[in-house]
């Protein structure tokens, strides 16, 4: 059955007097995500003809930014399609956009560990510490918990978890040997550009393939908001910002697969020490 939605817009709203606010974690470090947010909120402005586009950055985790989206604080939501389809009915969301980086819309996770270290394998993991982004990332948690599981280890019974809050910070903890594995988008991985410095980490598995993050906003979003929110961002170009970022609309199947691992993982559950 195809999902509705269940609350009507609002009422239309004078976009020049309007301040959009877009809610995203830090999920890599500050200065890179700016690197490339900032060139697409003027974009943004202009093309909306709005006073302001801002990215509020100040939650720690998917949750926060949810939590702010839905009492009202901010307009959209920059969210894995984890944390969306987990709020999704709870505080009546809806979906706006996906990204896609280059041709791509989707990403992966990888499984890194020291060279030199413990962990040469994913059995491994089992009696070790291992370090995983935030509860709601589907790169740094929800798929690579789906993969672990599916090879019968609960990293949350087997090991000792540690939740790091972004890619970079797990890519450090196990570079200092803080951790014995650790997830971090393939990415992330990528940026490492020193030879000797790569040699000393491994790569152990890679998720399968997730769907690219995506902006939703709540279903009693003003429909004239929404509407030149996404027409805006079906012009961003390629070009303007460093990834080659731009954007498609974004429908519920989009994420069927994602549902249904979440759907797995709630039916096979593991307490966390």
């Amino acid at each position: 059955q195809k999902w509705q939605p269940s609350v009507e817009p609002g009422k239309p709203i004078d976009l020049s007097e309007k301040k959009v606010r877009i809610g995203r974690i830090p999920f890599i470090s500050l200065k890179k995500m700016m690197a490339q947010t900032v060139p697409l909120l003027g974009f943004l402005k202009k093309e909306m003809k709005v006073p302001e586009v801002r990215i509020v950055s100040s939650s720690k985790n998917y949750a926060d930014v949810i939590d702010a989206l839905a009492r009202g604080s901010i307009d959209f939501a920059w969210v894995s399609a984890v944390t969306y389809l987990k709020r999704r009915d709870k505080d009546n969301l809806m979906p706006v956009a996906k990204t896609r980086f280059g041709e791509t819309t989707s990403y992966r996770g990888v499984f890194v560990a020291r060279a030199d270290g413990k962990v040469q394998g994913l059995e491994d993991v089992k009696g070790n510490s291992i370090g995983f982004v935030d509860p709601d990332s589907a790169s740094g948690y929800i798929y690579p918990l789906y993969l672990l599981k599916r090879l019968g280890i609960n990293p949350h019974k087997d090991s000792r978890v540690a939740f790091l809050g972004n890619h970079h910070r797990v890519l450090r903890a196990v570079y200092a040997k803080k951790i014995d594995a650790g997830i971090c988008l393939e990415e992330t991985l990528a940026s490492i550009k020193n030879p000797k410095a790569r040699k000393q980490l491994i790569v152990l598995a890679k998720t399968p393939e997730i769907p690219s993050d995506i902006i939703v906003c709540r279903q009693d979003c003003p429909a004239n908001l929404r509407e030149s929110f996404l027409n805006a961002l079906l012009k961003v170009k390629p070009q303007l910002t460093p990834g080659s970022l731009s954007f498609l609309p974004a429908k519920n199947e989009d994420f069927d697969k994602v549902a249904a691992i979440i759907s797995y993982l709630e039916a096979n559950p593991g307490k966390s020490r």
